[in-house]
């Protein structure tokens, strides 16, 4: 039988991590395969799967690789296997960090969608929104420490966390008219630091 899951790991190392999703697939007598590749050391084989994996009938393709999240991303961005649609980034969509530099806030302003991993925040309305409003909100609230990063070791901003904000929602001409307003500021600093 063919498989229709593909299981893809960085490195024989990551086995352990899924076993039980292995012996799961077993039990239920899903076809499977798996695959060793790395897309840090062997870039081109992961494109050429990624790419092939639907016209080889694969319909869910499981990737795992260490503490990083490259494989799956990598494998998302190459296969026209569904992804997950909150992982897709659209022209306009706020992008808000959850790890590194926690709350560091970004506009995707391309023609083309993309797919994020993890450690990124994915903001957009369901209702009209001025995204350049809430960049600048999200701007403020780090400038003044009202959103940072929880953890010992490595600072996060949890969903949870992020849901939890109470944030200002004035209407939509508002929202513009903010934003706008800073735009100018910015452009006026921008242009007396170039005097300089």
């Amino acid at each position: 039988m063919n498989p229709i899951v593909s299981i893809i790991m960085g490195s024989t190392s990551d086995l352990p991590v899924l076993e039980s999703g292995i012996k799961f697939l077993d039990e239920m007598g899903i076809p499977f395969e798996m695959n060793a590749l790395s897309a840090h050391r062997t870039p081109e084989l992961v494109e050429e799967f990624a790419r092939n994996a639907q016209a080889r009938g694969i319909k869910v393709i499981i990737a795992a690789a260490g503490m990083a999240a490259h494989l799956p991303g990598v494998i998302a961005a190459m296969t026209p296997i569904p992804e997950i649609e909150r992982c897709i980034v659209r022209k306009g969509d706020l992008l808000i960090c959850e790890g590194g530099d926690v709350g560091r806030a970004a506009i995707w302003d391309y023609d083309y969608n993309i797919m994020i991993q993890n450690h990124i925040h994915r903001l957009r309305g369901k209702v009209d929104i001025c995204t350049r409003y809430f960049f600048y909100l999200f701007m403020h609230y780090k400038l003044h420490n009202l959103i940072g990063g929880k953890g010992v070791a490595i600072q996060g901003l949890s969903s949870r966390d992020l849901h939890n904000l109470i944030i200002p929602v004035p209407s939509l001409k508002e929202q513009y008219d903010i934003a706008s307003s800073i735009d100018l500021y910015f452009s006026k600093l921008d242009m007396i630091t170039a005097e300089l």
